[in-house]
């Protein structure tokens, strides 16, 4: 979740789903991003590419919680929380609009926090750098203030968008801010785009494991492992 927006927040339900994938976990991915289509585009793809009659245990459900005002819409909201209440495990795509719409009306119903706390809801808020440090950090103060909220908040270092500078010295995120889980750039910028491209392809961890170029399956399978690996110590 975050109110600015290119931060990598799809990118982050991206990885997740590949965690998934691995774990051969059944998980709904729940996209309320309505700004852009890239966790619809990701998901599309990937049963275009699943071999025949194999079952994808991933689902994915496109929901909107929002007024034509852009501010939550208290019974579709409803039915977004039976959505998550019915399911077993599920990963949201916030939108940047939808972030800001969730906080403001959380801060006006504290009840709903405490419930979300209850049903045990985590929420990844994710930090970004460059010109998008000062916007990420100003809707971070705005959540952890949240009753039921900030003690389920989840920060993840996204360094897609570059360095911080503070004090005019030039400084990674996650080192201005202490993050639970740091999102580096795969393998060097060298390899970023071609990256971007096979996620935009539905890419599965089980085809990026049987890459038949074994260079590239080896670099993207020790950034997916180290990924992972704090993912799954946050509960993620």
């Amino acid at each position: 979740m975050q109110s600015k927006g290119g931060v990598g927040k799809s990118y982050l339900a991206q990885m997740l789903a590949l965690k998934a994938d691995k774990e051969k976990k059944d998980v709904s991915f729940v996209d309320i991003d309505n700004s852009t289509d890239t966790l619809k585009r990701y998901f599309t793809n990937r049963k275009a590419n699943l071999k025949e009659g194999l079952e994808d245990l991933l689902s994915f459900i496109r929901v909107d919680i929002l007024d034509k005002n852009g501010d939550i819409d208290k019974d579709k909201f409803d039915k977004f929380i039976e959505l998550l209440i019915n399911v077993d495990d599920a990963v949201v795509d916030f939108g940047a609009g939808s972030s800001d719409a969730f906080v403001n009306y959380i801060a006006k119903s504290p009840s709903i926090g405490k419930y979300l706390n209850e049903i045990n809801v985590s929420v990844a808020v994710v930090i970004s750098g460059g010109s998008s440090y000062n916007p990420c950090v100003d809707f971070l103060k705005k959540i952890r203030v949240l009753d039921g909220i900030s003690e389920k908040i989840i920060l993840v270092a996204s360094e897609h968008n570059g360095t911080v500078i503070v004090d005019g010295k030039e400084i990674t995120v996650s080192t201005a801010i202490e993050a639970a889980v740091q999102v580096d750039v795969i393998g060097g910028t060298e390899l970023v785009s071609e990256w971007l491209d096979m996620l935009n392809k539905g890419i599965t961890y089980s085809a990026i494991k049987t890459s038949t170029v074994i260079a590239r399956g080896i670099r993207i399978m020790d950034y997916l492992e180290k990924l992972f690996a704090q993912l799954q110590k946050n509960r993620l």
